[in-house]
């Protein structure tokens, strides 16, 4: 969280998010209990009383939101503005798979790690062992906007959700909107492309391979997503 000056650490093996504040570098645990697993009766609350699974990757929203990514229990929870409550925004918790829908409860990731939340309250999510990319909207309506859930490696470019990506880490937005996502063999760019229509704002997502991108900017990237994914996925704050 820039805007606060927080630094925010997906502490993976102790089941925690650590909250440091960077002008004082102290740290506090601003989530988890300490616990591994999935317990119903601490599933939402107050965020250090509520048990986590591995998690493997936090971001912020300009408003102050904070979202983990709990990766084993295959869900995605937000922390409140104030800090104070934990909620879950989609996944059915404790449960894989790969279902997309509007009931956030319905919703099933697989293993997800890295995350980034837009300036417009949606927050994007690499779908690990589904081999996706997937945008959650602040309601918890979720949407695939990259890959096929085949893992594997294509040259091509194209529109996104017809591309395959092996196994994303990564997840990152850059000010034009164009969404990055870090796989195992390549830095695949996610142009989304907003169209005003009647019925409301429609979206498309093109995807293109990292030969498309300047070489320079894609090792960058790479560097920035990939030590994310050891400390924050999606913020990457250094």
């Amino acid at each position: 969280d820039t805007t606060n000056g927080m630094l925010y650490i997906a502490d993976t093996k102790n089941s925690r998010i650590r909250q440091i504040t960077v002008s004082s570098y102290s740290q506090k645990y601003f989530a988890g209990n300490g616990q591994s697993g999935y317990a119903s009766n601490k599933a939402t609350g107050s965020p250090t009383q509520v048990v986590l699974n591995n998690p493997m990757g936090v971001s912020g929203d300009s408003a102050g939101n904070v979202y983990i990514s709990d990766t084993y229990n295959h869900c995605i929870r937000r922390v409140d503005v104030a800090g104070s409550s934990l909620t879950l925004l989609a996944g059915a918790c404790s449960q894989h798979g790969y279902i997309d829908s509007s009931v956030p409860t319905s919703v099933k990731f697989y293993h997800q790690r890295g995350l980034w939340a837009d300036s417009g309250g949606a927050v994007y999510v690499a779908d690990s062992l589904n081999n996706r990319i997937g945008r959650v909207a602040s309601l918890g309506t979720t949407t695939t906007v990259a890959g096929t859930g085949s893992s594997a490696y294509s040259s091509s470019s194209g529109a996104a959700t017809s591309i395959p990506l092996y196994f994303p880490l990564g997840v990152w937005g850059s000010s034009t909107g164009d969404v990055f996502a870090a796989d195992f063999n390549s830095i695949r760019r996610i142009a989304i492309v907003r169209e005003q229509q009647s019925g409301g704002p429609e979206h498309h997502q093109r995807c293109y391979r990292d030969a498309d991108e300047p070489q320079r900017h894609l090792q960058q990237l790479r560097r920035r997503l990939l030590r994310g994914h050891r400390q924050l996925l999606g913020q990457l704050v250094v």
